[in-house]
């Protein structure tokens, strides 16, 4: 469970830094 729990903040941590870089990305192209 714990193992879970920590993989599924490990991911969320890993879509946040996705979603700012896509965001940085994108706002430099246009």
């Amino acid at each position: 469970m714990v193992v879970f729990v920590g993989s599924s903040c490990f991911w969320i941590c890993v879509k946040t830094i996705i979603v700012d870089f896509v965001e940085f990305t994108a706002g430099n192209i246009l």
